[in-house]
């Protein structure tokens, strides 16, 4: 079912890609929140997220044995640097895992 706020050539787009589902969802929504939707919709790039998907535009693995700790950093030594980090935390662009024993070797961590 084609929706009136959803432009014939993203229908067409999503149908291409296997995602006409989210088509058929627009007619179980209101019409502003089916307005806000379809703008969402035209926003997508299907085909990219198709290849995400299916992990064709995913880099090589990269072996354990490459990978380094990075540089041990105090943030009593750059006062700066803890502001700039505290205030992404509050702004929700970065996220902290904490790590109990700081191997993980309780949650079967073996590196």
């Amino acid at each position: 079912m084609m929706n009136a706020c959803l432009n014939p050539e993203v229908a067409k787009r999503l149908a291409d890609c296997g995602q006409s589902h989210l088509v058929d969802h627009l007619a179980h929504l209101d019409p502003i929140a089916g307005s806000l939707f379809a703008a969402e919709l035209a926003g997508l790039d299907p085909v990219m997220l198709s290849e995400l998907f299916q992990g064709k535009s995913l880099a090589q693995p990269l072996s354990l044995k490459q990978l380094e700790p990075p540089p041990i950093a105090s943030a009593q030594e750059d006062p700066a640097a803890r502001a700039v980090g505290l205030q992404a935390l509050r702004d929700g662009l970065v996220a902290v895992v904490l790590v109990a024993g700081g191997q993980g070797s309780r949650l079967g961590s073996d590196l």
